[in-house]
């Protein structure tokens, strides 16, 4: 029971999400490791060269929130966009 002068409230049911989606953890950003390297090499970023070992977690960071960012220009074509959109959009995705 609520206290004295509050009213409880709802959404009815039906208006409930049906389903959540996966959150968006490292593993599965990682579980795309391909697409995340050529969408970088499209803009010159070659993992390979050893780059990463030279740059922050939050450098690397920034750039991959920009391939998935809906407001950034680069998402646009992003590989990784496109594939959490195909998986998200698909369900029981694994």
């Amino acid at each position: 029971m609520l206290p004295q002068g509050y009213r409880e409230w709802s959404n009815p049911l039906e208006m409930a999400p049906s389903q959540q989606p996966e959150p968006l953890t490292w593993a599965v950003l990682f579980a795309h490791w391909n697409a995340i390297e050529l969408d970088l090499h499209d803009w010159g970023i070659d993992v390979e060269s050893g780059i990463l070992d030279h740059r922050t977690w939050r450098w690397f960071l920034m750039r991959v929130f920009d391939l998935i960012d809906s407001a950034s220009p680069r998402s646009q074509t992003s590989r990784l966009k496109q594939a959490l959109t195909a998986e998200r959009s698909t369900p029981n995705a694994a």
